[in-house]
């Protein structure tokens, strides 16, 4: 379900738990609800389709993307913090911290070129963050649901960097 975003694109916390809604012109388009947070299993909803997250081992190294039954993608999850995130054959992303201080995030296509930029604010009513996303090159695929593999690929780096 393809759609064109409109500015200001927003990742909104939730809950404390990781799940977001996406937001684009002030409406929301979609949401990343977990099902078993312990687990890694998750929900996108976006316009009465649904995307199932399910982890294929407890350690979340590689996380399959299941359409009505079908596997339609995968998340594979790397030791140097990059999330791998491939769809079909056609289609690879990668997302990587570029934060300092800050969380901020940078997803690039098979060919390095910088798809977006989110960019994190605290939101301490939540104790997570919210992202604003910037410089957004919509692509030939379903950009929206990009952005909420996205909020699942940084909900896991942030899992990770904290058990280090």
């Amino acid at each position: 379900m393809e759609q064109t975003l409109t500015h200001p694109i927003k990742l909104s916390a939730l809950s404390g738990k990781g799940d977001y809604a996406l937001s684009s012109g002030g409406k929301e388009i979609g949401q990343l609800n977990y099902i078993n947070w312990f687990m890694g299993t998750a929900r996108i909803q976006m316009e009465g389709s649904t995307i199932e997250l399910k982890p294929l081992q407890i350690f979340q190294n590689k996380i399959d993307l299941i359409r009505h039954g079908e596997k339609i993608g995968q998340l594979k999850f790397s030791s140097d913090l990059t999330v791998t995130i491939q769809l079909g054959d056609d289609h690879s992303y990668t997302v990587k911290n570029t934060g300092i201080f800050n969380p901020k995030f940078k997803v690039e296509d098979a060919s390095k070129n910088c798809i977006c930029t989110l960019r994190g604010k605290n939101n301490w009513r939540k104790l997570k963050h919210d992202f604003f996303i910037e410089d957004l090159k919509e692509d030939q695929i379903d950009t929206a649901a990009l952005l909420l593999y996205t909020a699942y690929a940084i909900n896991i780096f942030f899992e990770r960097i904290s058990a280090l």
